[in-house]
């Protein structure tokens, strides 16, 4: 078998990989850049779809409000939440330039989702620099430069069509920035990597790895398997040459990439660490078993989040499986980084989830699913036959269009169920200027916050330890929650409520309860389906004492015939 590479070399139906000819094998880059920019036009009407209409999640409100908080204040909210500060500080650049619409938050994501194409494009291509040297005539027959350009391309479109990618890159969340980071510090430590591989090389990983593992902590398992296989790498050196000058250089490189590392997070480990102390306390999530693993697993591989998990959940489990060991058995260098990334995260998530808690989401997966899909699309290119590749090629686009389709379809049905903006343009056309409005659960605040064009006077019915709450607590200033008696004993004659019901499951009632001598004269219910699954009730309260002496308090709208 001839060293590294990726893609299949002819034989009696043997699965050998090998990669393309570095040099004047590489077929005309013209044609493929053509079907890329295809292929991109493809993946942005996917990930422009409603777009502004569907309703934002918590999230997605937490993110647009921290990320507009000043510098100190918003490093202040990150370190009471459970996430990193890379994708926060992005944002809020994007907002100054983009503004804060959803369409404008989004569109930082559907870009960074665009360029995770891309940059699968060139991931792949940069694994074939682990090629033969062989540029003889007979290999450049074989077709090996336009099979890898063929896995390329093929691994941009699924990216493309997958589910999983265009649901996250409708979210203004970190997934696509981390999608984006870990193919880049990954074809950076190819580079590195490589014979002719320099300093900046390794210098570039650095940063790539240590802006990753900063934008997601899940993207810490794509870090560590890069690590990995780094290690890897520099052992099989030294175990062949000995500490030779090219022993010596990937050793080198490693330390001043793990230096690097290291000296961003030896300011953020403290913050991390007390991060990762109050989420184990305060978010509690059943034990991992077999079926969530596989249903998440098949979400992944499917429609992603908005798609019901499917038949073939299993099947999904042994596809992601199938593919990071093939890669392992029968790919180069290149194939062998793809494989560790693919498997790394999931074994991670499975070994945490039995020695300290469940952390398994679907969303968290994607990035482990990237290089998923990078090694379907390497597989397969790699028979030798031009039938057989065909034939799997448009077996894993069928497979991954009908995620994509389904996905379609449940966002159309969520753009109908938007009640959280019909309430608040209701709320505009009737809220007077000084108005308050007391919304009465924290998780929606941030949201009426968001679509009403007056901000002021939106308060919170929120009881918890500010400074400890990881939940409803970093995205509220205190002036927002503390002294709501303001709302009620002030100059204004109405008040306005909203109150959630049903929000963590049937019967859950959050409601910002009038005083005595104010009256509930009108009241309006909307269903929100979209960015929070609940009953919304819309209550107007003047001081008419008289209006409405011994009325009962109205009943739960969610639960009533």
């Amino acid at each position: 078998m001839p060293r590294g590479g990726a893609l299949a070399e002819p034989g009696a139906g043997e699965m050998r990989m090998t990669t393309p000819i570095a040099s004047s094998g590489r077929p005309n880059a013209g044609p493929a850049l053509l079907v890329l920019a295809g292929i991109l036009l493809f993946a942005l009407l996917l990930r422009t779809q409603r777009i502004e209409e569907v309703t934002l999640t918590f999230d997605e409100a937490c993110s647009w409000k921290i990320s507009g908080f000043p510098w100190s204040e918003m490093l202040d909210a990150i370190s009471r939440d459970a996430h990193p500060p890379v994708f926060y500080a992005v944002l809020k650049g994007w907002g100054a330039i983009a503004g804060e619409a959803p369409a404008a938050m989004r569109s930082l994501t559907v870009g960074l989702g665009l360029a995770t194409i891309v940059a699968a494009y060139v991931f792949v291509l940069a694994a074939g620099r682990w090629a033969t040297t062989d540029s003889s005539a007979a290999a450049q027959q074989a077709g090996v430069p336009g099979r890898v350009t063929a896995a390329a391309l093929l691994a941009a479109l699924l990216v493309a069509i997958s589910g999983l990618h265009v649901d996250m890159s409708l979210q203004a969340r970190p997934y696509t920035l981390g999608t984006l980071l870990a193919l880049m510090s990954a074809t950076c430590l190819l580079r590195a990597l490589h014979p002719s591989g320099r300093a900046r090389d390794w210098a570039a990983f650095a940063l790539t790895a240590g802006l990753l593992s900063l934008t997601h902590y899940y993207c810490l398992w794509t870090m560590g398997a890069e690590f990995l296989f780094a290690g890897g790498v520099l052992l099989a050196s030294l175990a062949r040459t000995r500490w030779s000058a090219e022993t010596r250089r990937l050793a080198l490189g490693m330390a001043g990439a793990v230096w690097g590392v290291q000296s961003v997070w030896s300011l953020w480990l403290p913050v991390f660490l007390d991060q990762r102390a109050r989420s184990t306390q305060q978010l509690w999530m059943r034990p991992l078993t077999a079926e969530q693993f596989t249903s998440s697993i098949g979400q992944a591989l499917g429609g992603g989040r908005l798609v019901a998990p499917p038949e073939w959940a299993l099947a999904a489990v042994a596809t992601w499986a199938g593919a990071a060991l093939g890669l392992l058995a029968f790919g180069g260098r290149g194939a062998r980084l793809a494989a560790l990334c693919a498997l790394v995260p999931p074994v991670a998530v499975i070994a945490y989830a039995l020695l300290v808690r469940n952390i398994l989401g679907t969303q968290y997966l994607i990035f482990g699913q990237l290089f998923v899909l990078i090694g379907l699309a390497w597989l397969a290119t790699a028979p030798r036959r031009v039938a057989l590749r065909v034939a799997l090629a448009v077996a894993v686009c069928l497979w991954f269009g009908q995620g994509a389709l389904q996905h379609a379809e449940a966002r159309e049905r969520l753009a109908l169920a938007t009640g959280l903006q019909t309430l608040v343009q209701r709320l505009e056309l009737q809220r007077r200027p000084g108005e308050p409005v007391v919304v009465g659960s924290p998780f929606v605040h941030p949201l009426v916050q968001h679509y009403s064009r007056d901000r002021t006077e939106i308060l919170s019915r929120y009881y918890g330890r500010h400074e400890q709450d990881l939940l409803g607590g970093p995205p509220l200033r205190r002036s927002e929650f503390e002294n709501l008696d303001r709302a009620w004993d002030g100059a204004a004659e109405r008040v306005w409520t909203v109150d959630v019901y049903d929000l963590f499951g049937a019967g859950s009632r959050f409601e910002a309860h009038a005083p005595g001598g104010w009256a509930c004269v009108s009241e309006e219910t909307f269903r929100e389906a979209s960015g929070l699954e609940c009953v919304l009730v819309l209550r107007e309260h003047q001081r008419r004492p008289s209006a409405m002496t011994g009325q009962s308090a109205p009943t739960n709208p969610a639960t009533a015939p």
